[in-house]
């Protein structure tokens, strides 16, 4: 049998996993913090619904998992989890009535997309997901925005985060000259710029018949260099109309709230910045390593999906469910870890008990342990004692604690800090006291 893994999968020993979750720790407490509550949805859906035209769009249902199910059902593998969310938004909220507005979830899970591998890039991964539904302010982007910026200072990776706004880049290209049923498709190639160049850019545009003089105005607009207030002046000066005001309106509202929302990293506005996804409405960010040598894919991405709720849900107003969310990947977020060097233990026990003769009174120590908080392992009988602090030693388990005979008429066990090569013989009481304060962070 080939027990090999499939290509753009992995499996994460106790060391990697250990240090996934405790991102995930970081994260779930800043989520909580901000007021945001867990949801939880399928991984199986209807391919209706992955595929619905309000949903991910072309470029990203050619990477969707699609097959039948025994009573011939179309289903997918879900490929993000704002789509499933808008599922119960529009079911929970809408149909049923069961939600209060404004509306703050987050979600923790696998999504699958059978794309292109590479570093920070694979096929099965998990997002963490972020959304806010129920309010149009911008205020509610500022919030994300400086989330993720706590989150990332508390992993100690330093980020960029660069912005823009759909309608400005819209504006934009109507400006420009681009018939406005060119206006998404040339939004697909120009999100590329950073990757592809403007060469690579205006070989797509050109293939999607957009003229030479158009090309030559977009290179114009898309080369504005600044600090972010700078270029939403040189922005302001250039373009014109409603949707121009507006976009424009709302990145400088943006940039307003986000020292106040406690966000001190570094950002860049970037105009050609789309995101990809069809469903953006407004403002849009993604969160870049600073150093960018190694991995080149975003730690974190999101912006603000007004429509597609309303859309799913059919209603009169697409705008009746106003959202904007972020996601970040927890793999691409380890791998960024794991390359500064940043390391977990092999396991998660903290205290190792080992019996001599005292199988019985050891396990009710182990209980005892436990009870005050600690993670604690039993040694199994009938091993050599010196083989059981190499197995304590090879793990990583910080202390390990002995109980023979001897201490055990004396009420005492012994304790030996394995960090500092330090043992000595202790009261329960006294050994729970050493091993808190030795754990506690520095």
């Amino acid at each position: 049998m080939d027990l090999s893994l499939l290509k753009g999968t992995k499996d994460y020993l106790p060391q990697e996993q250990i240090l996934r979750q405790r991102v995930l720790e970081v994260m779930r407490g800043t989520f909580e913090r901000y007021g945001y509550s867990p949801v939880e949805t399928p991984i199986l859906n209807n391919f209706d619904l992955l595929s619905s035209k309000y949903a991910g769009g072309a470029e990203i249902l050619k990477e969707t998992y699609r097959f039948q199910d025994q009573g011939d059902r179309d289903l997918g593998l879900r490929y993000d989890l704002t789509v499933p969310f808008s599922r119960i938004i529009g079911f929970y909220g809408g149909l049923h009535k069961q939600l209060s507005f404004p509306f703050k979830r987050y979600e923790v899970g696998k999504v699958f997309r059978d794309g292109p591998v590479r570093t920070g890039r694979v096929r099965e991964f998990t997002q963490c997901d972020v959304d806010i539904v129920g309010t149009s302010d911008v205020s509610a982007e500022a919030e994300l925005i400086a989330m993720a910026g706590e989150i990332f200072d508390a992993l100690d990776l330093p980020v960029v985060v660069r912005i823009n706004n759909r309608k400005v880049l819209s504006a934009v290209l109507c400006g420009c000259s681009v018939p406005s049923e060119q206006v998404g498709p040339a939004i697909l190639s120009i999100d590329k710029l950073e990757k592809i160049g403007w060469e690579g850019v205006c070989k797509e545009l050109r293939e999607k018949q957009i003229e030479q003089a158009a090309l030559d105005r977009l290179n114009d607009f898309f080369h504005i260099t600044g600090a972010p207030e700078a270029i939403v002046s040189a922005l302001a000066e250039r373009l014109e109309g409603d949707l121009a005001e507006e976009g424009l309106g709302e990145l400088t509202r943006l940039l307003e709230l986000l020292p106040a929302a406690g966000f001190q990293g570094r950002l860049k506005l970037v105009p050609s910045l789309a995101r990809g996804l069809e469903i953006y409405t407004g403002t849009v960010f993604e969160c870049f390593l600073v150093d960018q040598k190694r991995i080149a894919s975003s730690l974190a991405a999101g912006g603000r999906f007004d429509e597609i709720i309303g859309r799913f849900l059919e209603s009169e107003d697409p705008c009746a469910y106003p959202a904007v969310g972020i996601s970040f990947g927890l793999d691409v977020v380890y791998e960024a870890l794991r390359q500064r060097g940043v390391e977990a233990p092999g396991t998660v026990t903290q205290v190792y008990v080992v019996p001599i003769n005292t199988q019985k009174e050891s396990l009710k120590i182990a209980g005892q342990l436990r009870s005050a908080g600690f993670n604690v392992e039993v040694a199994p009988p009938g091993k050599r004692i010196k083989k059981l602090f190499r197995y304590a030693n090879q793990a990583g388990i910080p202390f390990v604690l002995t109980l023979g005979e001897d201490e055990l008429k004396e009420g005492k066990v012994s304790l030996k800090n394995m960090r500092a090569e330090t043992q000595q013989s202790l009261s329960l009481a006294q050994a729970i006291e050493a091993i808190r304060k030795a754990l506690q962070p520095s």
